[in-house]
C-alpha cells in the first residue's frame, strides 16, 4: 500500500515545479520533509 501526495515547489529560478511524493505511510508531515529535502539538494 503506498499514499501519493500532491506536492508543488518554489524553484530557486522561480517556477514552480510539480511533483507526488509516495510514501509507504499516510503522513503528510513525512511527505513534506521529503519534499524540503529533495527542493534543497
Amino acid at each position: 500500500k503506498v499514499h501519493i501526495f500532491d506536492t508543488y515547489v518554489r524553484a530557486k529560478d522561480e517556477h514552480t515545479m510539480h511533483f507526488d511524493v509516495i510514501t509507504d505511510t499516510k503522513d503528510s508531515q513525512k511527505a513534506a520533509g521529503y519534499a524540503k529535502k529533495w527542493h534543497l539538494q
